[in-house]
């Protein structure tokens, strides 16, 4: 049972770390968000197969995490290119 919790808690502070890739992706030009995004989902990817997640949780794990991580980096663009459009 102390396992799980820790397996657990691995995932979530991953989940909670959305929001500073997201900051990050949202910096980089189109072509190297690409590259971030599939780096960012390899990553996910690997934490949860590192704690015994077979490939499939694994594979479904990271999807729903950058699908979430996709929806932050488009929110964030979205406001900063409405922050440009009201200076100008």
């Amino acid at each position: 049972m102390a396992a799980r919790s820790r397996e657990e808690a691995i995932l979530e502070e991953a989940f909670a770390g959305i929001s500073r890739v997201a900051e990050v992706i949202a910096c980089l030009p189109a072509k190297d968000s690409l590259r971030a995004f599939d780096a960012a989902e390899r990553s996910y990817r690997k934490t949860a197969q590192d704690l015994g997640y077979a490939e499939s949780q694994a594979r479904g794990w990271a999807a729903s995490l950058i699908v979430r991580l996709r929806a932050e980096v488009a929110a964030l663009v979205e406001a900063r290119v409405g922050e440009l459009n009201d200076v100008a």
